[in-house]
């Protein structure tokens, strides 16, 4: 038994370091670690110290998960005083159409209800935890991707508004756009054109101004419709605007403004919305959906009595991580955009090895082939449930293939598809293929 298993160790460390000595990409340099149990099958610069881009996930959602329990519930509460509503964020990342049939405000469609034929005053929104909503590192990365939306403890549809382009209804017509949620809070500036054949070059885009979303250029008149989510400035104003707009057409006259609240509240709540940590545990780790990381990643600060800033969320991850033996990572943000994150491919395993035998766990990271997450393309059929990991010149990817578990981090590649072709080839070596 044991000769085979040593058999086994080295022809996969032989077929690896193949790999590595062919399909390393120029400028790139590799960590990796493999292991079964206690032993390594195969090491690579296992210890140096690498960029893990959104292999953050894994110590933010793992510290998550450890130090805030498996029963961990988001509460959003609502006191109704003196005819103002009032609203205490819960740093609920889940308040979304996510798990309501893609209907963004059925959570505040359910309050609603609670308060239909009520007249209120003005809606008072506190915020027990502020915080920068944009990390500064983050400032590198273009503005209007979702995966850069800001980081607020008041969280609504990922803090974005999902725009859907139409062509119009003919030749010379712009475009008709649709938002979702349904809000006048976001101006849309449109400068499309629909035309028969759009040219090289002149899809539509759009581009953020201040107070508006400017869309320009052409689209086709048989085109199918893109859609983008597209972060909002402020999430808190985003959040209050929809729920008075959704209260209103729900039958709830609101009479006064969207204001912000300061003053601890004394009472009991009218109702307490609550959300689950498990689903957002799969979210962020499937996803790879950065506001959840940061959003867990404050919790776990808070939850130490820490504030819930991004340096204090990334310093109680990083204690997360030393107190499990992960000693060498040092963390910046929680998600994993920060280019001043570091760890190693042996503390990535150290943590994994940590957080094998919960399935919970295990089941958050996305599978090779599941068309819900980020290896939707990559390793099907293979059984492999793991985290990857992509921003300029690093890739990465970390989990587990049956009984083995790996990290895979490379650094310095100019070329995300020759160093995915080597990770992949990696890990299918791992799982025998």
């Amino acid at each position: 038994m044991i000769f085979a298993l040593l058999l086994l160790q080295a022809s996969l460390a032989e077929r690896i370091d193949a790999l590595v000595a062919e399909k390393l990409p120029e400028g790139a340099r590799a960590s990796i670690l493999v292991v079964r149990g206690d032993r390594a099958l195969y090491a690579r610069d296992a210890g140096a110290a690498m960029i893990p881009a959104s292999n953050t996930k894994l110590f933010s959602t793992a510290a998550a998960w450890t130090r805030l329990g498996r029963d961990y519930r988001f509460e959003t509460r609502l006191y109704l005083i003196d005819g103002d509503l009032h609203v205490v964020a819960g740093g609920d990342p889940n308040i979304s159409g996510r798990f309501h049939d893609g209907d963004p405000t059925a959570v505040f469609k359910s309050w609603a209800a609670r308060l239909k034929g009520r007249t209120i005053r003005n809606i008072v929104l506190h915020d027990p935890h502020g915080g920068a909503v944009v990390h500064p590192d983050w400032a590198r990365y273009e503005d209007g991707p979702w995966w850069k939306a800001p980081v607020a403890w008041f969280s609504f549809n990922d803090n974005c508004v999902d725009v859907r382009v139409s062509p119009g209804a003919a030749l010379g017509d712009p475009a008709t756009i649709s938002l979702s949620p349904d809000t006048a809070f976001v101006t849309i500036d449109n400068r499309t054109t629909t035309v028969n054949t759009v040219a090289r070059g002149k899809d539509v885009v759009y581009s953020m101004r201040p107070g508006s979303i400017v869309f320009s250029r052409q689209i086709a008149l048989k085109a199918r419709p893109p859609t983008w989510s597209i972060p909002v400035e402020d999430p808190a104003a985003y959040f209050g605007a929809v729920l008075s707009e959704t209260l209103s057409r729900e039958g709830v006259r609101v009479t006064g403004e969207v204001v912000r609240g300061s003053d601890p509240i004394d009472a009991e709540p009218l109702l307490v919305h609550r959300s689950t940590l498990a689903d957002a545990l799969k979210v962020t780790n499937t996803r790879s959906h950065n506001l959840y990381a940061e959003l867990l990643a404050r919790h776990v600060a808070v939850s130490a009595g820490r504030p819930a800033t991004f340096e204090d969320a990334a310093r109680a991850v990083t204690a997360f991580a030393a107190s499990i033996g992960a000693g060498n990572t040092a963390l910046d943000d929680g998600c994993g955009l920060s280019r001043d994150n570091r760890t190693t491919a042996r503390d990535v395993v150290t943590l994994l090895l940590r957080m094998r035998d919960d399935e919970m766990f295990v089941g958050s990271l996305a599978e090779g082939g599941d068309a819900g997450g980020t290896l939707r393309d990559r390793l099907a059929g293979t059984g492999i449930r793991a985290k990857t990991g992509t921003i300029d010149g690093v890739d990465a990817l970390s989990g587990y293939a049956g009984d083995v578990t790996f990290s895979i981090l490379l650094n310095g590649q100019k070329s995300h598809a020759e160093a995915r072709a080597l990770i992949d080839a990696i890990a299918e070596a791992v799982v025998g293929r």
